[in-house]
């Protein structure tokens, strides 16, 4: 009979109560829930943010092109202002910027 109860008692203590159990298992769930819901809209809201950035360094990229197009052609059979604004695009979006000596140079080519 001793070992009987010795058995139950360690039963007992190792069981959470109904009330804990049932507390435990709602929050649970409720995790659960939460998590299918909220990692899809992480997934989205990060795609939106790298498909902009992409967009935007894809543009970039274009305005750099006809930029360069631009300053490639004969000078002295295109727009002074065209001329100008290849330069600013090209300034604008180049990681090393053009230095003051350069700037003045292209200036004095577009006069």
């Amino acid at each position: 009979m001793k070992l009987q109860n010795k058995k139950l008692r360690n039963k007992n203590i190792n069981r959470p109560s109904t009330k804990a159990y049932d507390r435990l298992a709602k929050a649970q769930s409720i995790a659960a829930i939460a998590a299918s819901i909220a990692i899809p809209l992480i997934l989205a809201v990060f795609g939106f943010l790298v498909q902009q950035q992409l967009a935007s360094h894809g543009l970039k990229k274009d305005y750099v092109q006809i930029a360069t197009n631009i300053l490639k052609e004969n000078p002295s059979l295109q727009d002074k202002e065209l001329r100008k604004w290849a330069v600013q695009v090209l300034d604008q979006n180049s990681v090393i910027p053009f230095s003051a000596n350069l700037k003045r140079v292209w200036r004095r080519a577009t006069r």
